[in-house]
């Protein structure tokens, strides 16, 4: 599995590193825009969706601020709470680059159907076992 992961984001860090992005910024950009919405996404929830460390998603959040590709937004009622919203900026360069990304991973990932239903189900049940096995404490 690390071999398939390491190829397919290779692959796809060569996609992306031509529009000054990597896995990892894109990947926030989406969740940011199609999850926050309009609204923004705390901080705190970014955390979880790409799964890092309060410390790498702070300085993830402070690279994309320095590039203007987010903002972040005090909370109304608790300006302990950052909301990170995408900007202009950044929403017209995922429109650019979400087709010629999504070309290429389907283009990496050129499975029939089947196929990748098979390998969803077999890797969605490996995740179970693995979080019985470790008295449910990994989560999805």
């Amino acid at each position: 599995m690390a071999s398939c992961y390491a190829l397919v984001e290779r692959k796809i860090d060569e996609t992306l590193s031509v529009y000054g992005l990597s896995p990892v910024t894109m990947n926030a950009l989406l969740v940011i825009k199609h999850v926050g919405k309009n609204k923004g996404l705390p901080q705190s929830e970014l955390c979880k969706k790409i799964i890092v460390t309060a410390g790498n998603i702070t300085r993830l959040v402070d690279r994309l601020e320095k590039n203007k590709f987010v903002e972040r937004v005090s909370l109304t009622g608790d300006r302990r709470v950052n909301l990170i919203k995408v900007t202009k900026k950044a929403s017209d360069l995922l429109n650019k680059v979400w087709p010629i990304y999504k070309k290429s991973v389907d283009k990496i990932v050129c499975l029939p159907e089947g196929n990748l239903v098979n390998v969803t189900s077999v890797l969605e049940s490996l995740r179970q076992t693995i979080s019985q096995n470790n008295g449910g404490k990994i989560k999805p």
